[in-house]
């Protein structure tokens, strides 16, 4: 599940403690008014602007929030937090020709790198999973372009993407070979993930069935994002709901590059994963229903807008301009929406993994609960791994 990444009311102006005391009372349309006159006061604000957007798409105002969008990129040039919302805003407006017309053109006029990898992130709820050979091939030419008309030199992010591209397309060859020739520098943000997937490429068998893999089964808010860092922590190359590298959803194939899977991708395909990896170990984190309840519900408002499963699946039915629905809105159909409603989906998953694992080796599954006091101890007892010096993490935390 993805952070909330919406910034902080602005703390300073003559309307900034109107803004926050609105916010406060939870009167968001008032806030975006208000919001709207510091914007008139300091245009060129641009924190103000990106609350203001935020507040916008979290208030289901998306034609304001474009508009907004649209004025602040005239202002401030080509910026990746704008694109990435203006994307996800035609998306939210079904306008998905718009969207990927929005992205091509993005793609195009692309001056940094950081710009594609904005695109890179919005391909897996923008493309259907068939088109992303094809976006992934664009997205490695404007790299090439962008690397010569704007050099980094050996070691850049540049050099990173370029190396995430072709294991998003499953090149490994080409990534090893790319990997060989421009090491990538002592504290670069991707070089430890990157070395890891080399060394996991040159094992004597790929892909390796016997490997001892680690799946976390878990529903969305159950802990996964916090299992998945203490994982990390403890040296497996950890994967959460997407490919790291790719960026796009998990599928059975990434297996075969990472040491740890987790998430709802992983939820939907734990028994092929059973089968496929024996020596493989599935933990399963729980949380009781009562807690998980509102946590889920504000994960549906946050990514649908409404908690209402009828509203929701009628989503990619009205939405005329794609023939399929996304890879994100099938497994979430496939895991919640599909019943009635948030109790239904939470008891019949229950029941489906308690059902296949009733008659499998009490080895193979952990039931996990952090919100119930588990942590280090019943995690590296069940992996056979030392317990870490450090406190257990715990990621993405509500109040």
């Amino acid at each position: 599940m993805a952070v909330d990444d919406t910034p902080e009311p602005p703390q300073t102006g003559p309307r900034a403690g109107d803004v926050a005391a609105l916010l406060e009372a939870g009167r968001k349309s008032e806030a975006c008014v208000a919001l709207r006159s510091l914007l008139a006061q300091r245009p060129n604000d641009h924190g103000v602007r990106r609350h203001l957007i935020a507040l916008l798409i979290e208030d289901g105002q998306y034609r304001d929030a474009l508009l907004e969008i649209e004025s602040g990129l005239q202002v401030i040039g080509n910026d990746s937090w704008l694109l990435q919302r203006k994307l996800r805003v035609k998306m939210r407006l079904g306008d998905l020709s718009g969207a990927i017309r929005s992205w091509n053109e993005a793609a195009a006029a692309a001056e940094r790198v950081q710009d594609l990898e904005v695109l890179l992130e919005t391909m897996r709820s923008l493309f259907l999973r068939w088109q992303h050979p094809l976006a992934l091939h664009g997205l490695l030419q404007h790299l090439r372009r962008v690397s010569e008309a704007y050099p980094e030199g050996d070691g850049s992010p540049a050099a990173s993407l370029g190396m995430r591209l072709l294991l998003a397309l499953r090149d490994y060859r080409g990534f090893l070979n790319r990997f060989d020739a421009a090491p990538l520098q002592v504290g670069e943000p991707w070089s430890a993930r990157l070395t890891q997937a080399a060394a996991i490429l040159r094992r004597s068998k790929i892909p390796d069935f016997e490997a001892e893999k680690v799946f976390c089964i878990g529903l969305s808010k159950t802990g996964t994002m916090s299992l998945a860092e203490a994982l990390r922590s403890m040296g497996y190359l950890t994967a959460h709901y997407a490919n790291i590298f790719s960026l796009q959803m998990l599928i059975e194939d990434d297996a075969f590059i990472f040491d740890a899977m987790c998430d709802t991708p992983v939820c939907l395909r734990f028994e092929t994963l059973y089968h496929m990896f024996p020596n493989a170990k599935f933990i399963y984190t729980r949380r009781s229903y009562g807690e998980w309840l509102p946590s889920f519900e504000k994960h549906c408002m946050r990514g649908y807008g409404t908690t209402d499963f009828e509203v929701i699946r009628r989503i990619p039915i009205e939405r005329k301009a794609l023939p399929s629905i996304s890879d994100f809105e099938s497994v979430d159909c496939s895991l919640y929406f599909r019943h009635a409603n948030a109790g239904l989906a939470y008891h019949a998953y229950d029941a489906r993994v308690r059902n296949f694992f009733r008659n499998k080796p009490a080895p193979k599954l952990l039931e996990y609960n952090v919100f119930a006091g588990h942590g280090w101890a019943e995690l590296c007892g069940f992996l056979n791994r030392p317990v870490p010096a450090a406190d257990y993490p715990w990621e993405n935390r509500s109040n």
